[in-house]
């Protein structure tokens, strides 16, 4: 996983180590780093990171989960953490930048978009909502500037977005289903969909396989997934735009469609990605206290402390 897209991920169990980013990132320099002729406050990007370390909703959180600590005593982990927030917060200001040169605004569902994202970072909505309301609005700000742009590159895919799909997908084969209890319902099913309903529409409402009927049905690309028989088989030989015919798991009745054509939830995953790592190549100066920028890969690498362990970085 890229880690600047991981850091999404990692930041549920940021309070784990974020206190000791605080007493890292010490340093007279106003700024945590300078993009171009913008720079990043370092006190701003140091409070945000104490305010997650106080958010008692997120240590709960983490305590339910039982989650492993990130810090220990030489402060390895913390130094990857402040690392990593500050290189999500250098892509979103790249990210806005693009948007105004753009002239992009924001629609309903950018802002909605833009919402979720927000809560993810932390770990979702019941941290978010705990956070002090200056941080919700920074947060929602600037994961709305990302979904404006993550909507533009759905919208008009760059070759370099398309590459990126295609490479997370060699069968080129993703599959939606519509998952019903029982073998009437299967049947009203498919005589809504040989009447010309649309499968995701339908796998919205019926489906009850809740996590995929939000999505319009999709599971995403069959690669590396493990399927039950026969489920596994229709998946793989189902002839592509063709709706199966009704069969049945352990989970219920299945109406299966597979397609050569990612869903929208593939092209956002890819277009995130994207957006975030649109700091590749630019000249960032990043304070020594948080670390060095690398360029290559749009991150910023951690400080180098004498006697830490190395950390996993993804």
């Amino acid at each position: 996983m890229n880690r600047v897209v991981a850091v999404v991920v990692v930041l549920a169990l940021v309070v784990a180590s974020v206190a000791g980013v605080v007493a890292l990132a010490v340093s007279d320099a106003p700024s945590a780093a300078t993009v171009g002729d913008m720079k990043l406050s370092r006190s701003d990007v140091e409070d945000e990171l104490q305010a997650l370390a106080q958010n008692e909703t997120l240590q709960r959180a983490i305590e339910r989960a039982d989650a492993p600590a990130l810090s220990n005593s030489d402060g390895s982990v913390t130094a990857e953490i402040g690392a990593g927030w500050l290189a999500l917060v250098v892509g979103q200001t790249v990210a806005a930048r693009e948007v105004a040169r753009r002239g992009l605004e924001a629609t309903g569902a950018d802002e909605k978009r833009g919402r979720s994202l927000a809560e993810q970072s932390v770990g979702g909505a019941n941290v978010f909502g705990d956070l002090p309301a200056w941080l919700r609005a920074r947060l929602l700000g600037r994961w709305t500037d990302v979904a404006v742009l993550e909507r533009a590159l759905v919208d008009d895919p760059t070759p370099a977005l398309e590459k990126a799909v295609a490479e997370q997908c060699p069968s080129g084969r993703y599959v939606s289903h519509i998952l019903v209890e029982s073998d009437a319902e299967a049947q009203a099913v498919e005589e809504e969909l040989a009447a010309g309903g649309d499968f995701a529409e339908i796998a919205a409402r019926e489906s009850f396989d809740q996590g995929s009927a939000a999505q319009g049905g999709s599971l995403g690309c069959i690669d590396g997934q493990d399927f039950v028989e026969p489920f596994a088989t229709v998946a793989s030989t189902q002839p592509i735009g063709e709706v199966s015919d009704p069969f049945t798991t352990e989970f219920g009745t299945h109406v299966v469609l597979v397609t050569d054509e990612p869903p929208t939830s593939e092209l956002q995953r890819a277009a995130l990605n994207e957006v975030l790592s649109h700091g590749k190549g630019l000249d960032v100066d990043v304070n020594e206290r948080f670390g060095r920028w690398d360029p290559e890969n749009g991150q910023v690498l951690p400080p180098v402390i004498r006697g830490q362990v190395a950390a996993a970085t993804g």
